[in-house]
């Protein structure tokens, strides 16, 4: 609440939601870890959404599709605000095309949907169509790494953080932010929500 106050998303009265805090009829919890640089995220998109992979060799296949997935992985996270694991355990029949929507179990087994733009959409088809391994329960987000040894195996939640690291390096250069995360897109995808709607509970769906 004080974060959409200081942002002047949601008029929140700062005296009162303090009294509600010291009377214990709502509990402030601990202090948040997220880290949200807004201005680095925007230059993030703006890289992603003008970035196009080029398909080199046959030898040079496997960076023309992590290059893919990881443009894919970015437009998801920024449109879905989907948590880290919830893209881990993304399936390909998972996404409905036409809907442009997913199901998904979130925090404390909490069923709910995700929904998708156009953009990461057409990203996630350009990924796969590059991939293929598009049966039905194929991972949407799969390794493509040696490790991996050819089988279609989901990327874990670490690999999910450091196609964030690397995508931040590509776009901020110099200015590159280690602090910016997976979770800080998440954040940003609750902050556009309530920005366009000026509803905070739809955005506290998220």
């Amino acid at each position: 609440y004080r974060h959409c106050a200081t942002l002047r998303l949601a008029n929140v009265s700062s005296d009162r939601l303090g009294g509600l805090i010291k009377n214990g009829r709502c509990l402030e919890g601990p202090k948040s870890k997220i880290h949200f640089n807004e201005d680095g995220i925007s230059r993030i998109l703006s890289f992603v959404e003008k970035w196009k992979p080029r398909q080199g060799n046959k030898r040079n296949h496997r960076t023309y599709v992590r290059q893919l997935r990881a443009k894919a992985y970015i437009l998801t996270l920024r449109s879905s605000g989907m948590r880290v694991h919830e893209m881990s355990k993304l399936r390909v029949k998972d996404i409905d095309f036409t809907e442009g929507t997913a199901p998904i179990i979130g925090k404390g087994d909490k069923q709910g949907v995700v929904m998708f733009n156009q953009e990461a959409l057409d990203a996630i088809q350009a990924y796969w169509q590059a991939r293929g391994d598009l049966f039905p329960d194929a991972p949407a987000f799969m390794r493509h790494d040696p490790g991996g040894n050819g089988k279609s195996l989901p990327i874990r939640p670490s690999t999910g953080q450091n196609i964030v690291h690397m995508v931040a390096k590509m776009a901020l250069g110099a200015d590159y932010d280690p602090k910016i995360t997976v979770h800080a897109f998440r954040h940003n995808a609750v902050t556009m929500v309530l920005r366009i709607t000026g509803n905070l509970v739809k955005a506290q769906e998220y």
